[in-house]
């Protein structure tokens, strides 16, 4: 069930264009480890919004937006105006505040990725490395 309705929410952030001046992104996410894990994001002017849950071996992916500056952000449905994107923090969903970690976008800011691949693994400590896509 979750997965169907993951599938949906995806084709649906997937459906909307990119405006002038903006790049479409996709990040891959990917636990590789024996818990469940969960993914937040920090908007600016502290805000949060869940990115997603992935039980253990679950994959996903997320849509993201840079504009020409480097800056990234969300489009969340019909909102005209875009969420722009602090951080993404990743962590065990049981003790996420304790195991959170933030996962570098520094890849999709500065040096120009296409998108990311973040592969977690977790035990006591949420441990996600990401590796940039062309």
């Amino acid at each position: 069930m979750f997965l169907r309705l993951w599938a949906i929410v995806l084709a649906l952030l997937l459906s909307i264009p990119a405006q002038a001046g903006e790049e479409r992104l996709v990040i891959s996410l990917v636990n590789q480890g024996p818990g469940a894990l969960r993914c937040q994001w920090q908007l600016a002017h502290w805000m949060t919004a869940d990115a997603l849950a992935l039980p253990t071996g679950g994959e996903a992916t997320l849509t993201v937006w840079r504009e020409d500056s480097g800056a990234l952000f969300l489009r969340q449905g019909e909102e005209p105006r875009p969420f722009h994107i602090e951080a993404l923090l990743c962590g065990l969903e049981q003790g996420f505040g304790q195991t959170r970690q933030q996962v570098d976008l520094s890849a999709l800011r500065r040096d120009r990725a296409g998108g990311l691949t973040v592969t977690c693994s977790n035990s006591a400590r949420s441990e996600c490395i990401a590796t940039p896509v062309q």
